[in-house]
């Protein structure tokens, strides 16, 4: 869905594949004894992070903490990993509550502008959508 809605509002992003920088790691640790269920499955998000961050100081921008109060709730999120971010837009918003916003994005078109608040800073930034 996140795909989507970048290309409908324009939005510059980048897809890296980080499959081999993971599986570098798992390599070079392969001298323990076993590496732990749980690590497997946090290790690509805290890859992505470090990604993301070389990307964004590379760049000058910044990265977005895009986890919401369900995945907090529940514990979902990886440390240093998908929960790290400069701001984080959707920390008071319920799984369901995104759902419904991009969905709303997505079918309202180019017509409006959104202000988003970047609580964090106290910023407001406006978006305009537009129709690709």
């Amino acid at each position: 869905m996140s795909y989507k809605l970048v290309q409908h509002l324009g939005i510059k992003h980048y897809e890296i594949n980080i499959q081999r920088a993971v599986e570098a790691i798992t390599e070079s640790i392969a001298f323990l004894p076993e590496m732990t269920e749980q690590a497997q499955v946090n290790l690509p998000a805290r890859v992505r992070m470090a990604t993301l961050y070389a990307v964004s100081q590379s760049i000058n921008e910044r990265v977005a903490n895009t986890c919401n109060l369900s995945e907090d709730w529940v514990g979902y999120a990886t440390r240093y990993g998908d929960g790290a971010g400069d701001f984080s837009l959707l920390c008071n918003l319920t799984v369901t509550e995104v759902k419904e916003i991009f969905a709303e994005a997505l079918d309202k078109g180019v017509e409006h502008y959104r202000k988003i608040e970047l609580g964090m800073y106290g910023l407001q930034r406006e978006i305009q959508a537009s129709e690709t």
